[in-house]
């Protein structure tokens, strides 16, 4: 229950069989009386190290209740440090497909990094350094290939993040 909206969340996660997980999300806010959230899905676990995921994300969360993104991924966990996975998504009103794939990979007990590339030419980097068990530090850098190609180089832009996540 949040107090300031006056909306109510509710989140079932349910084990179906030790390989198959369900799962839904509605979000409902009583001050103007509409879904502000409906998500569902369901995760399968073919062998020990992959799972494949199949995900109903809400766009207009209003009523009549209209399909939104679904998404479809797929993560091996390829070794003991690293994991490769695939997302492919249609977009249901606007007909539109997308996709990513990334790479995770732990370098110590307390270091990652992570890569991403999607269907747009975009490439993301995260490099996240956990300094104690309630404090992680990252910083993030993206570049989209396409228009680095196709730009004049005063017209590039290089962005750079930093963050801190706080585990209370």
């Amino acid at each position: 229950m949040n107090p300031k909206s006056f909306s109510t969340d509710a989140q079932v996660t349910y084990l179906l069989q030790n390989d198959l997980v369900i799962g839904g999300a509605l979000s409902y806010d009583a001050n103007n009386s509409t879904l502000s959230q409906y998500d569902f899905g369901l995760v399968w676990t073919p062998v020990a190290n992959a799972l494949v995921g199949l995900k109903h994300e809400s766009l207009k969360p209003s009523l009549p209740l209209e399909f939104g993104r679904l998404k479809l991924y797929m993560h091996n966990y390829a070794t003991k440090n690293q994991t490769i996975g695939s997302e492919f998504a249609l977009d249901w009103q606007r007909r539109q497909l997308e996709a990513r794939l990334g790479l995770l990979h732990k370098f110590d007990a307390s270091t990652t990094g992570k890569i991403k590339v999607d269907h747009h030419g975009n490439v993301d980097a995260v490099i996240k350094h956990k300094i104690s068990p309630s404090l992680a530090v990252g910083i993030s850098s993206g570049l989209n290939v396409k228009s680095e190609v196709l730009e004049s180089p005063r017209l590039r832009s290089f962005p750079f993040g930093i963050s801190l996540d706080i585990n209370f």
